[in-house]
């Protein structure tokens, strides 16, 4: 909720329609921050290059690819009680990482060059919700492991291979670069 108790209208219209689909027997899956090589919120600070921001603030987040087979699963009905009926899932990774932790990584990482961000908000202020998949990985068993388990930060220091990495920024995309 904001400041005043009220939720934003997006949020009450999101909310509205996950009802109605878990209502009639659907189910939801919310995901955090989306990522890939290229995308997410690291290119975004990449090119902003400072941001007035809390460092320390905790950045939840999924691997495009891990989202992607968390829902074929979902979809599948694989799981403990085979076919899913108004359930909610979440996907998220279990290991969160601050926005400073995050951009270290991307630093050191050789496929960006160096490039960093400098976040110059209060470091003492809220660090956020740090957010579990607990509940989705009882529900799914061992019917879907994540490929990038081991968190963005893990990631980028293993050199931000994935299926993505090839196609280099999202300026080549379309250009025939390879």
């Amino acid at each position: 909720e904001e400041q005043g108790g009220e939720l934003p209208e997006s949020t009450k219209k999101l909310l509205g329609a996950e009802s109605k689909t878990l209502r009639h027997g659907g189910c939801v899956l919310r995901l955090s921050g989306l990522y890939h090589s290229w995308r997410g919120p690291h290119t975004f600070w990449m090119q902003a290059g400072e941001s007035k921001t809390n460092p320390n603030a905790v950045v939840n987040m999924i691997h495009y690819e891990d989202a992607a087979s968390l829902a074929v699963a979902i979809l599948k009905g694989d799981g403990i009680d085979g076919y899913y009926r108004a359930r909610e899932f979440v996907g998220v990774e279990d290991q969160s990482a601050s926005r400073k932790d995050m951009m270290d990584a991307v630093a050191r990482c050789a496929r960006y060059e160096g490039k960093g961000c400098t976040f110059t908000g209060d470091a003492n202020g809220s660090v956020g919700k740090i957010m579990r998949m607990k509940n989705t990985k009882e529900m799914v068993g061992d019917f879907w492991q994540p490929k990038y388990n081991k968190g963005f930060v893990a990631f980028m220091d293993d050199g931000a291979n994935d299926t993505f990495a090839d196609a280099g920024p999202p300026e080549n995309v379309g250009r025939g670069h390879s």
